[in-house]
């Protein structure tokens, strides 16, 4: 608890907060002496405060609606923005994590239950890095004739942990990629035309360094591409 006050100290709006809610007060306490985790994360980003006066449950954690929280938060960023885009995917994970966290503190989920709410965390901010992914690329060099965002035919397949939806706080992804096969000679159809192999991986290297790269935010995780 001295961490998170020390860290916050010169945040008037956050120590008010404290002041004035005491329900709040005590469930911080409780959270914090029964989790080093939500500590650190609490301390690294205290704007998630705001995110514990409101209750969680079971179902704010199912990938349909993970999927409809996050686009409808990211629709508030201007296409291309990828600072902003990878911020806001961090926050959307903080204040997720810190709700499977709390849910798991307060009501003892099974094993089982947490690692099928931190997979669909993961599932959603991967599919949405996917899609800023593709849409910078081919923002950037068209894509191959007779394609566009909504029928590319490349896919990430989740092995690991996240493959069999059993993740736990601080995994990291297991993830391969996959295109269907092209000629080595054929270009993509953009005004800065580069070969069709040469977009699947950019698109590749775009998605892992939205996933994998640090921010002020924090880093969405780690991700093992040693399967490819």
């Amino acid at each position: 608890c001295l961490e998170l006050i020390s860290s916050i100290a010169r945040r008037p709006v956050y120590l008010s907060l404290l002041l004035d809610n005491e329900a709040l007060r005590h469930q911080l306490v409780r959270l914090l002496s029964s989790s080093p985790y939500i500590s650190t994360l609490l301390t690294r980003h205290p704007i998630l405060l705001d995110d514990l006066l409101t209750g969680y449950s079971l179902t704010d954690f199912d990938i349909q609606t993970l999927d409809k929280d996050l686009e409808k938060l990211l629709s508030t960023v201007e296409q291309g923005d990828l600072e902003q885009q990878m911020n806001l995917l961090r926050e959307f994970q903080n204040s997720k994590l810190l709700g499977v966290a709390s849910l798991d503190i307060s009501t003892r989920l099974s094993a089982k239950d947490t690692g099928r709410s931190l997979s669909a965390i993961a599932e959603a901010c991967v599919k949405e890095s996917l899609k800023i992914s593709i849409h910078d690329i081919i923002s950037s060099h068209g894509a191959p004739t007779g394609y566009s965002h909504d029928n590319l035919p490349f896919c990430v397949i989740a092995y690991g942990k996240l493959g069999s939806r059993e993740l736990v706080f601080g995994s990291d992804l297991d993830l391969v990629l996959v295109s269907r096969g092209f000629p080595d000679s054929e270009k993509t159809s953009g005004p800065r035309k580069i070969y069709v192999p040469q977009f699947f991986a950019r698109i590749g290297q775009r998605l892992v360094h939205i996933i994998s790269t640090r921010t002020p935010a924090g880093r969405l995780y780690e991700v093992d591409m040693r399967l490819r």
